[in-house]
């Protein structure tokens, strides 16, 4: 089993989180995650963006939303290591 992040999961018991692992609701959550990330992902990255006086904004912000998924699909590891 994958462990957690001893910082993030400090106060939870292992057996807690193996209990979870087939939790309807995690699992719906990380293919929920997924597809917001691949979503994400194919948006448009042609020069065309650069016409938009605000692409720097729209960048930024889309990068920050793909690192909190990355972060928040890290933690929810757990649940991913039986498949």
């Amino acid at each position: 089993m994958k462990r957690a992040p001893a910082t993030t999961w400090k106060d939870i018991k292992e057996e807690t989180l193996k209990s979870n692992i087939d939790n309807p609701v995690i699992l719906t959550l990380i293919k929920h995650l997924k597809d917001r990330k691949e979503s994400l992902e194919a948006q448009d990255r042609t020069e065309t963006v650069y016409d938009n006086a605000n692409w720097a904004n729209l960048q930024a912000h889309r990068n920050g939303r793909a690192q909190e998924i990355y972060h928040i699909l890290q933690l929810l590891s757990f649940a991913e290591t039986k498949r």
